[in-house]
């Protein structure tokens, strides 16, 4: 019974060298995909008022001369 439990943790530490990179990399691709989005619809939300619209429009400029 001793004999499998060094080998389960060794089954576990290959499993999470590789799951750990992974599971980091999508959670900031992920970020980077629906944060632009949802970034945007709050400009173009904010665009509609005559306090915002000026900052709300320099965003979204600065974020499409960025992206060229």
């Amino acid at each position: 019974m001793d004999e499998k439990r060094p080998d389960r943790f060794k089954r576990w530490m290959i499993a999470s060298f590789f799951l750990i990179p992974l599971v980091l990399f999508g959670s900031v691709a992920g970020y980077y995909y629906l944060y632009t989005p949802i970034k945007m619809r709050v400009f173009v939300y904010l665009l509609a008022y005559d306090r915002t619209r000026h900052w709300a429009r320099e965003q979204i400029l600065s974020h499409i001369w960025s992206s060229i």
